[in-house]
């Protein structure tokens, strides 16, 4: 089967969930004998490229316009998708499927996939379909339905009165949107649009087995940026670090932990930069310096030997975080997760099982938890091993390239087509 993948941004130009998923699930299927091209963006005019990168043709495109408009050229960007048109006409996939559109190629490119291939389908990692931020609790809940006065709001001058009509038309034009989680899914249904299908990010179980099983964390330290782990105990935070995904209420929580766990140490994965410098000045505020390391964006071993230094994960989003795959990773490397109660994180993580869901705002309550893992090796490891448990069961990559396959036949057989 020829599958063309649309993706504003893929690795390794890609600091976000969504290109990073959309790389594992492509590489997946060129193993599986699937010819795979990527059709994606790029903003550096000297990295326009068409070329093979692990079996997997990849094809940047450059597009590059102010920000402001981005309310209107997200919906329909004619400065790129008449040319990414071209190429799908040329290539002529059985399937195309699309991953984050909304910046870039912009909705409006599904109008052409369903013109220039056998079966369309888009997979929706966030709630930019429906909302130009974040979706963020209101009152402690999740209000799902995003009214149009708080889109005014948000936006002010540049907003696009049309964006969400003609996001829903260009939609249309998909046999099938995947969405990465139940939550995500209300979110969408909430708002108008239907059709939808959940397919979990699944992430390679065996792979994350291989390096759980290899040297102690002690050992790590050093390749990480760090100092000595071994007498610590280390809770991992990793991410796009902003606001959203609870940087300073994290930071509040260990300060917590470490008044219990003194040799209690957060170890922070994410690409250095404005928002560091601000969690910076927090640490300092708080009478943490020397408790709080910051490895930068890290890739390949260097994650899942990140992953092997720490003794729990903690993912504190403050929004509907759709399906953080972080979960997944710690859970293959059997390290329990203490995560969020907004967005998908309670699809994988089961509270009590295999680690516990907290309301992020309640900093008091998170801290009571993370304190309770880090004070009890047993339980650690027992969450750990159940978690480990789930993603072979539920999870894997495999599982989600099979589910996703069988979704391209299915709607192939639908269009008369295979």
């Amino acid at each position: 089967m020829k599958i063309l993948f649309l993706s504003d941004d893929f690795p390794p130009e890609s600091y976000g969930g969504a290109g990073i998923v959309a790389s594992s699930l492509a590489g997946k299927l060129s193993s599986k004998g699937h010819e795979v091209i990527v059709l994606t963006a790029t903003q550096d005019i000297t990295k326009v490229e068409d070329s093979l990168h692990g079996g997997i043709r990849i094809i940047r495109l450059y597009s590059k316009y102010d920000v402001r408009f981005r309310n209107y050229l997200g919906a329909f960007n004619p400065f790129i998708v008449f040319r990414a048109a071209k190429i799908m006409r040329d290539l002529k996939p059985d399937v195309i499927h699309a991953h984050n559109i909304h910046y870039y190629f912009s909705f409006s490119i599904l109008r052409f996939a369903k013109k220039y291939s056998r079966a369309v389908f888009f997979t929706t990692h966030d709630s930019h379909a429906v909302s130009l931020n974040k979706v963020y609790p209101i009152k402690g809940r999740t209000d799902y339905k995003i009214s149009i006065w708080r889109e005014m709001k948000y936006a002010g001058l540049r907003f696009n009165p049309l964006r969400r009509i003609l996001i829903r038309h260009f939609l249309r034009y998909a046999d099938r949107i995947f969405s990465v989680s139940e939550s995500l899914k209300l979110n969408l249904e909430a708002n108008g649009i239907d059709n939808i299908e959940v397919v979990h990010n699944g992430v390679d179980a065996s792979e994350w087995h291989e390096h759980a099983e290899a040297k102690p964390k002690t050992t790590y330290g050093t390749e990480l940026g760090q100092d000595d782990l071994t007498d610590k105990k280390v809770v991992l935070f990793s991410g796009r670090l902003s606001g959203g995904k609870g940087a300073m209420s994290m930071i509040d929580a260990m300060g917590l932990v470490i008044k219990k766990i003194p040799n209690a140490y957060l170890l922070v994965l994410g690409k250095k930069g404005e928002y560091t410098d601000k969690m910076q000045k927090h640490i300092e505020g708080t009478g943490m310096v020397g408790r709080v390391g910051f490895t930068g964006w890290i890739t390949g071993d260097l994650i899942r030997k990140a992953y092997q230094a720490c003794d729990i994960l903690a993912v504190p989003s403050l929004y509907l975080d759709p399906f953080p795959t972080v979960n997944l990773e710690a859970m293959a490397m059997g390290k329990p997760v203490v995560g969020t109660c907004f967005g998908g994180t309670p699809e994988a993580v089961k509270d009590g099982e295999n680690g516990y869901i907290v309301d992020p705002f309640d900093s008091h309550r998170f801290s009571d938890r993370l304190i309770e893992l880090l004070s009890d090796d047993r339980l650690r490891e027992s969450m750990g091993q159940k978690g480990r448990v789930s993603v072979e069961k539920s999870f894997s990559l495999d599982f989600q390239v099979d589910k996703t396959v069988g979704l391209y036949h299915k709607y192939l057989k639908i269009n008369g087509r295979e």
